[in-house]
């Protein structure tokens, strides 16, 4: 009983420790109570704690490590017949395929885990299991649908009165309107999820949103602003563990260097954010980060290889079915791109439960992309120095 109690206790402390951005601690903790109830051959405290790492997995950018423990949370659920359970280790999976850009996988295993929640009666997760649907329709450039399935959740979290939710999808909703190019509106939303982020004390999201608020102020020619900014979040994001808030804070200085003339500091920023990218197997975001090298670093005469970074991006794009964005498009025209077929596979969307749980590969094309920008960021800075 006392060994019970006590792996309740370091689970009920390991979530704690998430809410509020401690990752470090709160694996340890969560690690801790997983070995005790396994000693105890204790089923139902297994599936749960499972589930509570592959969260933290997540957020810190341990996809494969995510996907490993939501399934084993998921195949102890389906056995004890808990649906809830099934859920969470659902979104688990859902969030890592976002992550990693298998966007129809990652939308079958979303909407199936809002499925549940809506059977389960749980608000909260149904509304958590909508931003990750939205997210998805984000990343493929369906607008409409994101907006909807934002707003849905958004309701539900202002009806619960969930702070820390409700500034994850307000931001959500802001980083749409950053793709669609109405900065000033994306500003004061972005603005809005820092406020509710600050409030619930979680470190993960006011970087996050930090981070999102420099780019939208270069967009609205805030550079000043935007150097602070992004300075500030990449503090932030450095002492949350993990790759992926690192690769966020890393972009947005890196960003910020290139738009104010620091050019030496922002390649350095970038071939840090790059490698970062390449660990994590982040697709769409490497897509980003060429096109936001192509946009601060190349010069007017680099236009050959603006167009090959460009060209990678596009091919990633491709194979992802992730269009660039409104905000990004006419860097593709002026380099004269072509941006036609990035979208075509964005109907793949409804795939039998089965293959979307599958152990995911790294999309072909983030490897020789990679190595492409790393390469030219390497003969920039030896040019930079002679």
């Amino acid at each position: 009983d006392k060994s019970i109690s006590r792996a309740r206790t370091l689970n009920a402390l390991g979530t704690v420790s998430h809410e509020i951005g401690d990752y470090s601690e709160s694996e340890a903790l969560l690690t801790e109570a997983l070995d005790i109830f396994r000693l105890l051959d204790d089923e139902v405290g297994q599936a749960l704690v499972l589930n509570n790492l592959g969260w933290v997995a997540c957020e810190i950018g341990a996809f494969e490590e995510a996907r490993r423990l939501s399934r084993e949370a998921l195949d102890l659920n389906q056995q004890m017949g808990d649906v809830r359970g099934q859920s969470l280790a659902l979104n688990n999976m859902g969030w890592a395929a976002t992550y990693q850009s298998h966007l129809g996988e990652a939308l079958t295993l979303n909407r199936e885990s809002a499925r549940l929640r809506r059977l389960a009666g749980d608000q909260r997760g149904l509304g958590f299991s909508f931003v990750n649907v939205g997210w998805v329709y984000r990343l493929q450039a369906r607008y409409d649908e994101s907006f909807l399935h934002l707003d849905d959740a958004l309701a539900i979290f202002k009806e619960i009165k969930d702070t820390q939710l409700e500034g994850f999808a307000v931001g959500m909703r802001a980083g749409v309107l950053w793709d669609m190019g109405e900065y000033q509106d994306a500003f004061e939303g972005m603005m809005l999820s820092l406020d509710l982020w600050r409030k619930c004390g979680n470190q993960w999201g006011v970087g996050w949103s930090s981070c999102a608020l420099a780019m939208i102020l270069l967009e609205l020619d805030r550079k000043d602003e935007a150097v602070k900014r992004a300075e500030a979040a990449l503090d932030v994001c450095r002492n949350t563990t993990g790759s992926y808030p690192s690769a966020l804070g890393l972009q947005a200085t890196a960003a910020v260097y290139g738009a104010t003339g620091r050019r030496t500091q922002s390649i350095q920023r970038f071939a840090e954010a790059v490698r970062l990218r390449l660990k994590l197997g982040d697709a769409l975001g490497l897509a980003d980060m060429l096109e936001e090298i192509v946009r601060w670093v190349t010069t007017a005469d680099e236009r050959q290889q603006a167009k090959d970074l460009l060209s990678a991006a596009r091919a990633i794009r491709t194979e992802v079915g992730g269009p660039p964005p409104p905000r990004v498009r006419s860097l593709y025209e002026t380099n004269d791109v072509d941006t036609g077929n990035t979208g075509t596979r964005i109907t793949q969307t409804d795939l039998p439960l089965e293959q979307a749980i599958r152990d995911l590969q790294h999309h072909s094309r983030i490897e020789p992309s990679g190595k492409l920008a790393l390469d030219y960021l390497a003969t920039t800075t030896n040019n930079e120095k002679a």
